[in-house]
């Protein structure tokens, strides 16, 4: 899959581009739905992708902020505050209690 894919497949779920918003990417992988929020996020947004293995995500210039933490967003509290959304493109289906996970988030 390539990030125009990515973009195709969330792009109707955000408004247009606004300056600083603050998303969380959980479970982001080698960052390929990360760089399509980034895309659609105003360039002074900022993303905070998630994995519990390190990952490497190349800056996309001219776009949102990215800064990668390692954690396991599942057995590990969430400890971001004040979001305008998260993302999980598709971790989710990897949560054995979703509801659980959705309330906490």
């Amino acid at each position: 899959m390539q990030i125009p894919e990515c973009i195709q497949l969330i792009e109707r779920g955000f408004p247009k581009k606004i300056d600083k918003l603050i998303w969380a990417d959980l479970g982001c992988g080698n960052g390929l739905f990360t760089k399509a929020l980034a895309s659609l996020l105003g360039k002074k947004s900022k993303i905070f992708a998630l994995d519990k293995t390190h990952q490497i995500i190349e800056p996309i210039y001219h776009y949102s902020e990215i800064e990668f933490i390692k954690t396991d967003f599942v057995g590990e509290p969430l400890t971001l505050k004040n979001l305008d959304g998260v993302l999980m493109a598709n971790s989710l289906h990897y949560v054995k209690d979703k509801p659980k996970l959705i309330l906490e988030i």
